[in-house]
């Protein structure tokens, strides 16, 4: 269904990026793992992630699939995370 909507809004000049921004999208990242593919598939549309960098393993799954990124860096103590 999302998939769907995607190719709806892929009109020319409509958009010039798809955003993914949070919460924290890498909480997501099997979801994220299954949609980016098939998001390349019907768009040319860059994919822009906007995360807080504390969960690298989940950003390296879907890394392949992201053309630019913006990192907010947080403490240890905001998200309870030793990293």
């Amino acid at each position: 269904m999302l998939l769907k909507w995607v190719e709806r809004q892929n009109l020319p000049c409509l958009h010039d990026t798809i955003g993914l921004t949070g919460g924290e999208p890498l909480l997501h990242t099997p979801f994220l793992v299954e949609l980016l593919p098939q998001v390349r598939s019907v768009t040319s549309l860059p994919v822009y992630l906007e995360t807080g960098g504390h969960r690298p393993e989940q950003l390296d799954t879907i890394l392949p699939y992201i053309d630019s990124m913006g990192m907010d860096f947080k403490l240890p103590s905001t998200s309870g995370e030793s990293r």
